[in-house]
Parts: C-alpha cells; structure tokens; sequence
C-alpha cells in the first residue's frame, strides 16, 4: 500500500511518524478544526474548555507519547508542511481505537484523511488488530461510513461509552478488518 499521494495542488503528501517537533503544529491543526466546526459552536463553555488542555501541544505530545499508541502518524509535505495526522491506541486484545483524525483545513477533500486512514488500518493489521473504533464527530460519521465504518448503538459499545455518545454531534463506529 502507497503511502504518498500527489495532490491537486501539485504537492506530494508523505506519510510520517510524528515527531516532537511536529507538536505545535498539530495542535494548531486541531484548535482550528474545532473552532470552525458548526458543531463546535453548540458544545457548552465547559465542553469547550475540555478541548484546550488535550489539544495543547502538551496534550498533542501526551498523546503521541503515550504507551497505549499503536501509531502516531503524519502527513506531511515536501516542505515540510503538516496536511493532516493521525493517532491510534489499543483498545483491547484485538480492538484498536482512532484517538485523533484530523486534516489542516487547506488539505481537504484531496485524499489525505483517506491516506491517513488506510496506513493507520494496514498498521493495525499487521501488529494483529481487527476491530477499529472511532469517536465520529459531526458529519465526520459520513465520512468514515464511506470507508466501512458502522454507527454501533450503545448496547454494543465495546467501549463502555456513555449513552452522549451517539448523539446528533457524536457517533461511536466500529470496522472489523
């Protein structure tokens, strides 16, 4: 499976471990994407507030660093610009979890979340995962629909998540590989 796209723009997109040094740049990424969200603009102050510290370039590293992770991945470009970025942890024996997806809002729509998305699933594949999670937000749900992803109702909630969790603004999917 490739790991590099081209894009409309001309740019080529590769996708990379995460770095330290990418931290910062993450989390502007993230702090945007949800700032512009329409959904964002709904959430309570203290929801809202839920989202800086975790978004944080502290947060960002805690993340990435944290012993749970099966991958931190990027996607950056030739120059070194960050498209998007993708973090993953276990979940359970056989259960992987996307903690983090998101794509820098000049990217969008030219394949990177879809490049993200597949390496993020192959890796799993290969170190034994066969049950991919993930937290959809917004219309985000439709997205991952697209690539095989099914809104679980909470009975089925491997995660033990809290009936918030299938929303309008949040949906719990699940693919097995």
């Amino acid at each position: 499976m490739t790991s590099t796209i081209n894009l409309s723009s001309g740019e080529r997109v590769t996708i990379e471990s995460i770095t330290s040094k990418d931290y910062v740049i993450i989390s502007g990424i993230t702090k945007r994407n949800f700032l512009y969200a329409p959904n964002f603009n709904e959430l309570s102050v203290e929801d809202k507030l839920g989202h800086i510290k975790p978004n944080s370039a502290s947060g960002i590293r805690e993340l990435c660093e944290d012993k749970d992770n099966i991958c931190s991945l990027a996607a950056k470009t030739k120059g070194g610009n960050i498209a998007g970025y993708v973090v993953a942890r276990k979940e359970g024996r056989i259960v992987a979890k996307i903690a983090r997806i998101h794509v820098d809002s000049e990217y969008v729509g030219q394949g990177v979340g879809r490049l993200l998305l597949e390496r993020f699933e192959q890796t799993a594949r290969q170190i034994g995962y066969i049950v991919m999670n993930v937290l959809a937000l917004g219309k985000s749900s439709g997205w991952f629909e697209r690539r095989g992803y099914r809104i679980k109702d909470n009975a089925e909630n491997a995660s033990g998540g809290s009936a918030s969790e299938n929303s309008a603004h949040c949906k719990f999917m699940t693919k097995v590989l």
